[in-house]
């Protein structure tokens, strides 16, 4: 008997996948896991007696050849890759082994949201990462047929180019940032010129990133290299130092650098002097590519991961600008000084704006919202409230949620400077920083939610609760609640709002 575990999602497994896992197991179960940026579908699937799989479907068979091509020579040199446990090329679908839900993006995340600086033991896995890099770029990578690649051998000027026009059409155009068509494109000419002219050539991963990274066994394994091909492969360090949302700090890009060069120089000359402005170079390439993406993604498919990353993509350009010169790439730096904050919000705010609209209803505080549709996906909603002032907000529709009393942690109250101000104010956050036990009492919470937001995605609910309570529903309470609303708002996609219930006295 064929079993289905399917919760409602965009992108259902179709027939095709269904037949090839029903050719392989009597009793299964699946549930769909998000892609992200790809036009893929995977699915967890688990067999009658507990083992499980990675159920993958792609309509480019071209790509999904890639894939499995690459995946067979990387087991071959003994790299970190998952097992293919069976495949069909022809009609697209393949079942792998399956590395579990952590990804090294998750656990630099939990150290940002904590306020820590990154942790030793995320930092090694970083290492550990950037070492098997090499080892993917460089396992004689001579014996690479790159005449399997997808979607094209090297990245050649062409294929540069295509990156280059990814962000002015994708980005630019749908953001409406204006430019100067022919000094932008007489930048595009002469940085993929520069680019194509980078000596030290190896196998490019091509979206080498820590959301790529998974962590099984404090090891990491890798995933998503269909797209490689023949290129620099200082490509593949800058996309990973570089990740908008990892938010590395200065010295820690410089540390792993640093530490992937000295990994490469066993492999290869290269002078790190013309490293280092190789990285400059590509750091410029890789940011204007992946505003692209957050402009595809984001603006034009509406996935909010992406557009919610689009400020961030914002300060890497300007960064990077600042380091190359604005003299470098004129019109590109003219670009960049349009890009203001407002023109990020504007991203934002376009995006949420296409939403189905929302109405107020029964005695909610003016700022609590709930869609007058049912929504596809989980709704997260938290709320900060006052225990002196008994407004506790009701439970969530299927009765779900959790209350957490914030009253132990340190008062800003009892400053009399402080009392002024409110949890989203500069002053409080400042109060708050660098105090371990408030750092403690967040993530803590915020574990204990993940548990039911997991669970809750996977079993088709569409509304968890979470509330914090202090004893004027002003400091600690909203402190908090905010802090765990910029951890879940774009970690996981659903929908995620939250509500200040002493906000009118504030």
């Amino acid at each position: 008997m064929q079993l289905q575990r399917c919760v409602e999602v965009p992108e259902m497994m179709n027939d095709t996948l269904i037949a090839f896992i029903n050719t392989l197991f009597n009793d299964w179960s699946a549930y769909h896991i998000s892609g992200s940026g790809s036009n893929r579908s995977y699915f967890r699937v688990t067999t009658s007696i507990g083992d499980s799989f990675i159920a993958v479907f792609s309509a480019d068979k071209l790509e999904t050849r890639a894939f499995l091509y690459f995946t067979d020579f990387f087991l071959s040199h003994g790299l970190n890759v998952p097992s293919i446990i069976a495949s069909d090329v022809d009609k697209g679908v393949y079942l792998l082994s399956d590395l579990g839900n952590v990804a090294l993006f998750d656990l630099i995340d939990d150290d940002n949201i904590n306020m820590y600086n990154i942790s030793k033991e995320t930092l090694s896995l970083c290492e550990k990462s950037l070492k098997q890099l090499v080892e993917f770029q460089f396992c004689e990578q001579t014996k690479i047929d790159y005449k399997m690649a997808f979607p094209v051998p090297r990245f050649d000027k062409t294929s540069i180019l295509w990156d280059l026009n990814y962000f002015k059409y994708c980005f630019l155009k749908p953001a409406h940032v204006d430019f100067n068509e022919m000094k932008l494109e007489d930048d595009f000419v002469k940085l993929a010129d520069r680019v194509a002219s980078i000596n030290v050539q190896s196998f490019m991963y091509r979206d080498f990133q820590s959301r790529n990274i998974m962590i099984k066994d404090d090891t990491p394994w890798f995933i998503d290299y269909q797209g490689g091909r023949k290129g620099p492969c200082v490509y593949d360090l800058v996309s990973f130092i570089s990740q908008a949302n990892a938010h590395f700090s200065i010295n820690t890009r410089k540390y792993l650098t640093d530490v992937y060069y000295d990994s490469l120089s066993k492999k290869v000359a290269y002078d790190r002097v013309e490293f280092d402005d190789d990285i400059k170079i590509i750091t410029l390439l890789r940011v204007l590519q992946t505003l692209g993406a957050y402009g595809f993604r984001g603006l034009i498919e509406k996935k909010k991961h992406f557009v919610v990353s689009i400020p961030f993509g914002i300060t890497n350009l300007k960064n990077i600008i600042s380091t190359i010169g604005e003299n470098k790439f004129e019109e590109i730096a003219a670009v960049a000084s349009k890009m203001t904050d407002n023109i990020a919000e504007s991203c934002v705010s376009a995006y949420f704006s296409s939403l189905p609209q929302t109405t107020v209803v029964g005695n909610s505080p003016d700022n609590v919202i709930h869609s007058d549709t049912p929504m596809p996906s989980l709704t997260l909603e938290i709320n900060s409230f006052s225990f002196l002032h008994n407004n506790m907000p009701r439970d969530s529709v299927h009765g779900g949620g959790f209350v957490f009393d914030c009253r132990a942690l340190p008062n800003p109250h009892r400053i009399p400077e402080l009392r002024c101000f409110n949890g989203t104010d500069k002053q409080i956050k400042d109060f708050f920083a660098g105090k371990i036990v408030v750092d403690d009492f967040i993530a803590h919470s915020i574990a204990i939610t993940e548990i039911s937001v997991d669970n809750y995605i996977e079993r088709g609910f569409d509304k968890l609760s979470i509330s914090f309570g202090c004893t004027g529903g002003k400091h600690r309470s909203v402190y908090c609640a905010q802090r765990v609303y910029d951890y879940f708002k774009g970690k996981y996609n659903i929908t995620v709002i939250i509500n200040h219930y002493c906000k009118s006295s504030w």
